[in-house]
Order: C-alpha cells, then structure tokens, then sequence
C-alpha cells in the first residue's frame, strides 16, 4: 500500500501501476487539484484520491485523511508493507503546496499514518518529501521524534505485558 501525502500528486507509482496491474497495489493519494503533475492518466490508478484545494486546512486536511484512511483500511485491509510518503509541501506557506496546515497538524497527520500501518499490522517505510520551507526540516525533525518516542513507549508496555 502506498500513502502518499505530499502535496503534488503522485504519477510514477500510479503509471506503473496502470501497466503492472498489480493487485497487491493499493494506493492512497491526498493532493492539491491544481499542482503539477495533473496527470488524468495516472489518477485512474489511485484506489483513494482525494483533491484538495487551496487554502486546505488543518481541520479539513485531517479529516479527509483519516476517511481515506477509514476507506483504504476497509477495501485493502491486509497490507505486506505500507510506503508512506511524508511530505512537508502541505505546511502553511509553502509556495508549492498551497494548503495551509501547520505544523501541529503535521505531526498528527504522520501518527495518524502509523497508528493506521499499526492497526492493519502493517510494517512502515516512511519516506520524506517535499517541504520547500525553512520550518520543514524542524516540522520533520520533531514528527520523527514524536514517532520514535510513541514506538518506543508501545515497545516497552507491550514487554511490561509479557513479563
């Protein structure tokens, strides 16, 4: 399963998808209508698509998140491994994303992602994208170490459990 949460929509792994007709291949795909690549072609390949527009907001951006989320886990619900592409273009004032979540919001756009792969019993390969602002590094900086700080918690009441 591929979560694609950067701004512009994904084309490569839906092109691929459209030759490879893998069924094994599900993809999730939140993105701004009017931002490059607008790729009417590749968007037929894309299981959940959700179009955004501008001035998306934090509210808004989350809750279309989590219903397509609500939707791939129920149409797709036994992933191998879910691909999650983190980007930052969605922060307020970035010129490529045009939406305007903060920073906040970010962080919990990527848990919720986690908690989504932890539900299926998905692993998680989250990769960074996007994110054409000064704040980007910081806003990815401190999602990861929220992240690695919940797994870590979960890790050791799950071992308090066991003994």
């Amino acid at each position: 399963m591929v979560v694609d949460l950067d701004a512009l929509q994904g084309n490569g792994v839906e092109r691929d998808n459209l030759y490879s007709k893998d069924k094994d291949l599900f993809i999730v795909d939140l993105y701004h209508s009017k931002n490059f690549p607008n790729d009417k072609t590749a968007k037929s390949a894309i299981d959940v698509k959700v179009p955004l527009g501008d001035d998306t907001s934090d509210e808004e951006y989350l809750s279309k998140m989590h219903a397509a989320l609500d939707s791939a886990a129920m149409r797709f619900p036994n992933p191998h491994l879910v691909l999650y592409n983190a980007g930052s273009d969605i922060l307020t004032g970035d010129a490529l994303g045009g939406f305007e979540v903060s920073p906040a919001a970010v962080l919990q756009r990527d848990a919720a992602v986690f908690e989504f792969a932890d539900r299926l019993e998905a692993p998680t390969v989250m990769m960074l994208s996007g994110g054409y602002t000064r704040a980007s590094a910081g806003v990815i900086v401190d999602s990861l170490t929220s992240i690695l700080t919940g797994m870590a918690a979960k890790l050791q009441g799950r071992s308090a459990e066991a003994s």
